[in-house]
C-alpha cells in the first residue's frame, strides 16, 4: 500500500487499538487519544510532528444504524464533522476496503441507546468515533477503517464509561462500579463478547488486505 516518501500516520482511541495497528502497520506512526476530545487533538499533532504525510482513524467505534452489527467493518467515503460530510481520500481509503457510507464524529462517547437513534435518524451515519472528524479536517490525505464494538439497541453500561487510565480501561474503577451497580453485569458481560468480536472481525480483515 505504500508510495514512495509516504509515512502513514495512525490515530486511534485506545492502546488495544494501537498494539493491534502496530502489528499490522509497523513502518507507520501511531498515537492514541485515550478516548478525549482533547487527547484525539494532541495526538493528531504529535503524528503530523512525526512526519506523517497520510492519517488513518482507526479502531473501534460505536453502532449508530440498525443494521450494524458487533464486528461490522467500515471504511467510509466521508465523515460527518458538525453537520457536514467531509469526503475522505478516495485514493488512500480503497486501500483498506471496500468504501462505502459515512461515519459520525462525536465529540463525546455515544451512550444511550435513544441517544443513538436519534443521531442516526439525524444524519444517516452508520457508526460513529471521536478522532475520525479531526483526521479529515487535517489538511492531509486521510482515511478512515473501524470495526463497531456496540449496537445501536445497546446503552453501554456505566462501568464501561469510567475515564481511562493510561489510554487503557481503568480496571479498578470498572470493578468499583459494578460492585456500586451489580445490575449492569450482564450487559457489561454482552458489551465484552461484541468487543471480543469486532477484535476478532478487524483482525481477519486486515490479514485480507495487501499491506506490502
Amino acid at each position: 500500500m505504500q508510495e514512495q516518501d509516504m509515512r502513514l500516520g495512525i490515530l486511534t482511541g485506545l492502546a488495544e487499538e494501537a498494539a493491534l495497528a502496530a502489528r499490522h502497520f509497523p513502518q507507520a506512526a501511531i498515537a492514541t487519544s485515550g478516548a478525549t476530545q482533547a487527547g484525539a487533538e494532541r495526538a493528531l499533532g504529535a503524528l503530523k510532528a512525526a512526519g506523517a504525510t497520510h492519517l488513518l482513524s482507526f479502531g473501534y467505534a460505536g453502532g449508530l444504524a440498525p443494521w450494524v452489527q458487533a464486528g461490522s467493518i467500515m471504511v467510509p467515503e466521508a465523515v460527518m464533522v458538525e453537520g457536514q460530510l467531509v469526503p475522505v481520500s478516495a485514493e488512500l481509503a480503497k486501500q483498506f476496503g471496500v468504501v462505502d457510507g459515512h461515519v459520525l464524529h462525536s465529540p463525546h462517547m455515544v451512550r444511550q441507546a435513544s441517544e443513538k437513534a436519534a443521531l442516526y435518524e439525524r444524519t444517516g451515519c452508520a457508526m460513529a468515533d471521536m478522532e475520525s472528524g479531526l483526521v479529515v479536517t487535517s489538511g492531509l490525505p486521510a482515511a478512515v477503517l473501524r470495526v463497531a464494538c456496540d449496537v445501536a439497541g445497546e446503552t453501554l453500561p456505566p462501568a464501561a464509561c469510567q475515564p481511562l487510565r493510561g489510554n487503557k480501561p481503568d480496571m479498578g474503577a470498572i470493578l468499583q462500579n459494578v460492585l456500586r451497580r451489580p445490575g449492569q453485569l450482564p450487559a457489561l458481560i454482552t458489551l465484552g463478547r461484541h468487543r471480543g468480536a469486532a477484535r476478532q472481525a478487524m483482525e481477519k480483515h486486515l490479514h485480507g488486505l495487501d499491506l506490502a
